[in-house]
């Protein structure tokens, strides 16, 4: 009868043990299903900003340590059963495979996060140029130095313009690979910025460019107009020269008198 009974126990117990197992499998799987909903719904568009790819991250990073939690409480569940369970080794392969999806999400975005970093100190810095030489333009302009070293320090900013033009071809390369993965809106923001960027560095150049031919047609003239003065002085030079070469008179008073009263009539 005792051992019936045992039996008896036994069988509840374990029909228990297992209806707790299949409960907390089935919430388990509820759980995983509203995770991997949650990975799909931040796999969209991402702002063209740094703390958009930032924030983004810090989003799966999240998802990530709960699902390694998870993952923990699955296989500590797994060990107290006792046996094969096949719908929690299934919940358990689910998770590897959610655990790799959003670590390749976060390998993804950490480059995302460097592209908007790059093309934010890039952008900052082609406008920091931008100001800091027009500035220096308007110095040149200012300044009372000779049109020729005026043209040697446009040559010394053209150079420069060259720089900044290598830069604007780098900075419309990362805001392009930042545009082709934004949302419409946020990539007319980059676009507008870029084509502002843009037309700034022309303009610059431009101006820089026609100041420095005008400074060139003024030396130019400037060196003309001091050909000419030279070529005055060096005739005025070439008669004093010839002037004090002739012989001095050497007639004397009584000679001139003399000579004087003889063309009298």
């Amino acid at each position: 009868m005792d051992s019936s009974k045992r039996k008896i126990d036994e069988m509840v117990n374990n029909i228990n043990s297992f209806r707790e197992t299949a409960s907390k499998v089935q919430s388990s799987a509820t759980r995983l299903s509203e995770v991997h909903s949650e990975i799909r719904s931040l796999n969209r568009p991402i702002g063209y900003r740094v703390e958009d790819a930032e924030n983004s991250y810090k989003s799966y990073e999240h998802i990530l340590n709960d699902l390694r939690k998870f993952k923990a409480e699955l296989e500590e569940l797994n060990r107290s059963t006792g046996a094969n369970v096949m719908e929690l080794r299934a919940l358990l392969q689910r998770q590897e495979e959610y655990i790799l999806e959003v670590e390749n999400y976060m390998s993804k975005i950490k480059n995302l996060i460097l592209i908007r970093q790059q093309y934010s100190s890039l952008a900052t810095g082609l406008t920091e140029f931008i100001i800091n030489y027009t500035e220096i333009v308007k110095e040149i302009e200012r300044s009372n130095i000779h049109p020729s070293e005026k043209v040697k320090r446009y040559d010394d900013t053209i150079a420069k313009i060259s720089d900044a033009e290598a830069q604007l071809a780098l900075v419309t390369d990362k805001g392009n690979l930042i545009a082709s993965e934004c949302t419409t809106k946020d990539r007319n923001k980059v676009m507008e910025q870029l084509q502002s960027l843009k037309s700034q560095v022309h303009s610059l150049k431009t101006a820089i460019q026609r100041k420095r031919q005008e400074h060139v047609e003024s030396a130019s003239e400037t060196n003309k107009k001091a050909g000419e003065v030279e070529k005055v002085l060096e005739a005025l030079r070439s008669k004093e020269q010839f002037i004090t070469s002739r012989p001095v008179l050497t007639l004397s008073v009584s000679d001139v008198e003399e000579r004087y009263r003889s063309t009298r009539p």
